[in-house]
């Protein structure tokens, strides 16, 4: 996303819902079930930043082969 390679936990913490089954707007998956919008770099839910979904650091690196 904008140059960043990112990936987040694939359940939502909300009733265990799959936010890879959601839908992406502005940086942010939509898990369908209950609407909780992630932060697609961070995992933080938009509107309740306290709670969201695990996030990982992900390193990009060029094969010397």
């Amino acid at each position: 996303m904008n140059g960043k390679v990112c990936a987040i936990g694939g359940v939502c913490y909300y009733e265990g819902g799959l936010p890879e089954k959601g839908l992406i707007e502005n940086g942010h998956v939509i898990c369908l079930w209950h609407g909780m919008a992630f932060d697609l770099c961070g995992g933080k839910d938009v509107c309740m930043p306290q709670f969201g979904v695990e996030a990982f650091v992900l390193v990009v690196r060029k094969d010397s082969a």
